[in-house]
């Protein structure tokens, strides 16, 4: 194995998380766009896969800063130029400023 499996399912359970918020966020999934239904099956699923892998999603406009920036972490694929790791793992996220920003008082036992 090229890739240790850790890392990877890490970097996939970010970007599944990402591909998650955004749904919730604009009521729709990052990669597909109205124009696939113009497209046989095959040809929608090989566009979708392109926009997967450069990252191309339309942007939500109606989110703070804060929370575009995570987006734009989760949602990336692969590494950048430079080989700086463009996907931030758990905790990156977990302590990104606007996961930190949210109001939230639940505490592990109020989940029991």
């Amino acid at each position: 194995m090229v890739i240790p499996s850790s890392l990877c399912s890490q970097k996939a359970d970010v970007w599944s998380c990402g591909v998650v918020l955004y749904a919730m966020l604009a009521g729709a999934y990052p990669f597909k766009r109205p124009e696939d239904l113009q497209q046989s099956k095959v040809q929608a699923i090989r566009s979708a896969l392109r926009r997967i892998m450069t990252a191309d999603y339309v942007p939500l406009q109606n989110v703070s800063p804060e929370c575009s920036d995570l987006l734009k972490g989760m949602l990336q694929v692969g590494e950048p130029p430079g080989g700086n790791e463009a996907q931030p793992r758990f905790f990156a996220a977990h302590n990104h400023s606007f996961i930190s920003s949210l109001p939230l008082n639940i505490s592990v036992g109020a989940l029991d």
